[in-house]
């Protein structure tokens, strides 16, 4: 599959080559031709009948003489800079566990009367907010050769919801030691009350450079290759906890009941995944420029590695009895699991952006754009809780502490897709 990306990437630069190189008129010159010098020629932008050599075929007073500001990054000009804020969106976070039951005589999965309460789905980050910025230098005064740098950002977004109450309330989790269906009980009339949360937070960023190669310029028509080293950088994280407190039964601390009124056990567990994309990539970028106005597409590919990073912890809290007193493990991180774990993947990552701009005066434009970003491999947490646990590792379990039945097995990392997609607006400046 991504030798078939970088394939269509390829394809994409020379069929555009082509394409543009076709429709030029040999009586008006190309790249190298009679009429119109090629990348790294000099020359007059245009001969012919009321143009003379070195006179800019712009009649707009406010974009200046010489060559034309609004060809590719600048016509005349050597640096450009980019700056502009984007909305930006992210793929859905799966939470594929079932986190709460409610309903039935306990909750337990598959009983009568039983229905899902929380997971078992996605969470949605909605709009997250960030920036995108680039700056270029043409390394020659025929744009022949270039260099630019590229970063964006989204800043961090959460996600947060829960349940309590309401008649039975339990969490579900496969029991090693029975190798069967078994809760923890959240809500019960008369016995105990409780609730739980589920909350996530996702943070993305990354940054690009290296050089571009002029293929084609016109008056209106320029196309770009792009070559560039790509760092991005994922950091995502899940939280699961509830807190339970009796009202006439007990609730359970390191194999102890407790009754004392005000007394709570407070279970979390916690899942955060970092992941570095580190890699090289090719593109090109094709711009239309009639009058003020401009228009560009700008397709990408990266291939390289993604190192994923997952930090499990878990714990249960008992207060409301003297001072706090805390455990090692939760309930879907037990304290055997807990810990960092890491692996790498080879990871392609596809990039479109499309762009409609207006030059305000010689140096200075406005921009809105659109961008799609893609990577085929990430950690996320929501798939990478224990399902399955032996309760003697769980604080708030009775048989905590007593050895029996096989623990679960290691912890393996859980890879999926991911994407971003942003709208953004912003200003350029070119000297």
């Amino acid at each position: 599959m991504v030798f078939r990306a970088v394939g269509a990437a390829a394809l994409f630069v020379l069929a555009a080559s082509s394409a543009v190189a076709q429709s030029f008129d040999p009586g008006m010159g190309g790249p190298g031709g009679p009429g119109m010098p090629g990348p790294g020629m000099g020359g007059p932008a245009m001969t012919g009948p009321g143009c003379a050599p070195g006179v800019s075929t712009s009649a707009d007073p406010l974009l200046g003489s010489g060559d034309s500001t609004l060809s590719g990054n600048g016509g005349g000009s050597r640096f450009w800079l980019e700056a502009g804020y984007q909305a930006g969106f992210v793929s859905n976070l799966p939470t594929p566990a079932i986190l709460a039951t409610r309903g039935g005589t306990f909750g337990v999965q598959g009983a009568a009367g039983v229905s899902n309460a929380l997971g078992g789905g996605s969470a949605d980050f909605n709009t997250l907010h960030g920036g995108r910025f680039t700056a270029g230098l043409w390394l020659d005064s025929n744009h022949a050769y270039g260099i630019e740098a590229s970063a964006f950002f989204l800043s961090e977004g959460s996600t947060s919801t829960g349940t309590g109450g309401g008649g039975v309330l339990a969490r579900p989790f496969f029991d090693t030691s029975i190798q069967g269906q078994n809760v923890r009980i959240l809500n019960l009339p008369g016995q105990v009350s409780g609730s739980i949360t589920s909350s996530a937070t996702s943070e993305f960023w990354g940054a690009d450079l290296g050089p571009i190669v002029r293929v084609i310029e016109t008056e209106m028509i320029t196309l770009d290759q792009l070559f560039y080293f790509r760092y991005l950088n994922l950091e995502e994280s899940m939280v699961v906890s509830d807190t339970v407190s009796p009202v006439g039964g007990a609730v359970t601390f390191r194999g102890q009941a407790i009754r004392s009124p005000g007394s709570a056990v407070s279970v979390r567990d916690s899942a955060t995944t970092t992941n570095h994309f580190y890699g090289g990539g090719v593109g090109a970028r094709l711009s239309i420029t009639p009058g003020r106005f401009s228009a560009s597409v700008t397709g990408k590919i990266a291939v390289g590695g993604t190192t994923e990073s997952l930090l499990l912890d878990g714990s249960t809290t008992l207060s409301g009895v003297g001072a706090n007193q805390s455990a090692a493990g939760g309930l879907l991180v037990p304290g055997s699991l807990s810990g960092r774990y890491s692996q790498s993947k080879l990871t392609y990552v596809p990039e479109v952006g499309v762009k409609l701009g207006f030059q305000i005066t010689q140096n200075f434009g406005v921009y809105v754009g659109y961008n799609f970003l893609y990577m085929s491999q990430v950690g996320r947490p929501g798939g990478n809780f224990a399902t399955s646990v032996n309760p003697t590792q769980l604080p708030s379990s009775q048989n905590f502490g007593v050895p029996f039945g096989p623990n679960p097995g290691p912890v393996q990392l859980m890879s999926s897709d991911f994407f971003m997609h942003s709208v953004g607006v912003g200003g350029n400046v070119k000297f």
